[in-house]
């Protein structure tokens, strides 16, 4: 009745309790009640509605949460993200959710992580045969379309931050897949104080080849637009590193 859900969510933290439906709806209702500005708390925040309002509120709260899988499990925020981007598009632009992401204090490596897999959920639901309408599968492409976006926006966000961050100098190797203990995180040769290099990190080899997959199925989609700008950014990539 008090709506603590910053509070519950810190408790699910502190003790690592594990209880993803709980935390689900806990997360669905703290972005519903931002974008809808009913008067909880981002209006106490002075906030309009809306985008913004889901993606500061998130922000904040995950910087507090996150790497907690328990109170912050990034796929789930991530769904929640991509479908209220797919209810509002006349309010998104590409970077929405991976950028809301990032300022959770997300490494840009977890929300590929994250958005990929939703990326190959989506497409392998579009997919199925029978069973699902015609409405289904629709909205499947246009998750895995917002998806694809998303992800071209990281990494040329990603890109940015690297370059800035200076990881090459410290030592990290860019094309690296999987760490030493090889649990397909990236791996980082420099000094671990390096923040900038470590939080940078991206498996380039994985982002490349996921990049080329989204190619050819918006060829096979005949979205031309989407194509193009996939193969913007992958040649970004490449030409950089």
């Amino acid at each position: 009745p008090l709506r603590l859900w910053d509070a519950v969510l810190q408790l699910f933290k502190v003790s690592n309790h594990d209880d993803p439906a709980l935390v689900g709806d806990i997360w669905q209702t703290i972005a519903r009640t931002a974008i809808d500005h009913d008067g909880g708390d981002s209006a106490a925040d002075g906030e309009a509605g809306g985008l913004m309002a889901v993606a500061s509120r998130v922000a904040r709260l995950g910087r507090r949460l996150y790497p907690s899988p328990a109170a912050f499990p990034v796929a789930l925020v991530a769904r929640i993200l991509v479908d209220l981007a797919r209810e509002r598009p006349l309010e998104y632009a590409p970077g929405f959710v991976c950028n809301t992401l990032v300022q959770a204090s997300v490494p840009h490596w977890a929300a590929f992580e994250a958005l990929n897999a939703l990326y190959l959920k989506s497409v392998a639901s579009r997919a199925q045969p029978s069973g699902g309408s015609s409405f289904d599968a629709e909205a499947a492409q246009t998750t895995a379309d917002l998806v694809a976006r998303e992800i071209a926006a990281l990494a040329t966000a990603w890109i940015e931050c690297a370059q800035n961050a200076g990881p090459l100098a410290e030592g990290f190797d860019p094309l690296a897949e999987s760490s030493s203990a090889g649990n397909g995180r990236p791996r980082s040769t420099g000094s671990s104080n390096n923040g900038g290099a470590s939080r940078a990190a991206l498996p380039l080899v994985a982002v490349d080849q996921a990049l080329s997959q989204y190619i050819i199925n918006a060829t096979l989609a005949n979205n031309a637009e989407l194509k193009n700008e996939l193969q913007r950014v992958q040649a970004h990539i490449r030409q950089a590193f």
